[in-house]
């Protein structure tokens, strides 16, 4: 009986885990992301290769009413300077890199 719960309560956990990462998949706005190589290298192992975040151990999404509500200023600070667990990023990337990838950010997330 405990194994069946465990089998219940994991598919469940990787049912969320799919749904929770699949919706940027087919959002026309990352494929700025995607095709970006500065993104692709400097941020995509925290937060996905579509800006949809990882769930265990990573970053979060990129994509949603709480990036698309901060500010372009605020994004940037925390790419130069880091933020939380995130690194710092501001003495590995010019000024023109970290601001495309955050107006592709901000496209990113207008649908």
């Amino acid at each position: 009986m405990k194994t069946l719960a465990a089998l219940a309560l994991t598919g469940g956990l990787l049912s969320t885990t799919a749904s929770a990462g699949s919706g940027n998949r087919n959002n026309p706005n990352t494929e700025f992301l995607k095709a970006n190589p500065i993104y692709q290298k400097s941020c995509s192992k925290c937060h996905g290769k579509n800006a949809e975040g990882r769930l265990f151990g990573g970053a979060p999404s990129l994509i949603s009413e709480k990036i698309a509500a901060v500010p372009a200023d605020e994004l940037r600070g925390a790419i130069v300077n880091g933020k939380g667990r995130m690194p710092k990023f501001g003495k590995k990337l010019s000024a023109t890199d970290i601001d495309a990838i955050v107006e592709q950010i901000k496209k990113a997330n207008t649908q």
